[in-house]
């Protein structure tokens, strides 16, 4: 369980799959709402000189009983909510559209000493590629 409470690490991003790596500092709050059942991750960090402030809720699909999670940030999603269920390799699996092709995003979140939450794009062919990589510690 990820405990609640204050956060602090790295960000990487990566637009395509051979761009150079853009890292910044990020901040985070981890707080349990709902009872405890779900967890919300408040962050603040920026994406070159974009300010990229987001909320990760992750909870429990009533339906399947499995993961889910919804993502908002001022950088990436523009301000769309993104809806993620659990896929079979135990990631989160979503989709967006990009001019007219739909095109997928898995997210991975790890628990330990660290948060480490990976996300990736996934080409219209399939290809998927590293996008965001956070790195969090307690503070």
């Amino acid at each position: 369980m990820i405990p609640a409470g204050e956060w602090r690490g790295n960000v990487r991003v990566w637009f395509e799959p051979t761009s150079d790596v853009i890292e910044s500092e990020i901040i985070a709050t981890t707080s349990y709402v709902l009872d405890g059942k779900t967890l919300r991750i408040d962050y603040k960090t920026n994406v070159k000189e974009s300010r990229a402030d987001g909320v990760m809720i992750l909870g429990t699909d009533m339906s399947t009983n499995k993961p889910c999670l919804t993502w908002v940030d001022t950088f990436h999603t523009g301000g769309n909510v993104g809806l993620f269920a659990a896929a079979d390799d135990g990631s989160l699996l979503g989709s967006y559209a990009a001019a007219e092709e739909v095109w997928g995003w898995r997210i991975r979140v790890h628990e330990g000493d660290e948060l480490r939450i990976e996300h990736f794009n996934i080409m219209p062919s399939a290809e998927e590629y590293r996008a965001i990589e956070v790195i969090l510690r307690a503070a």
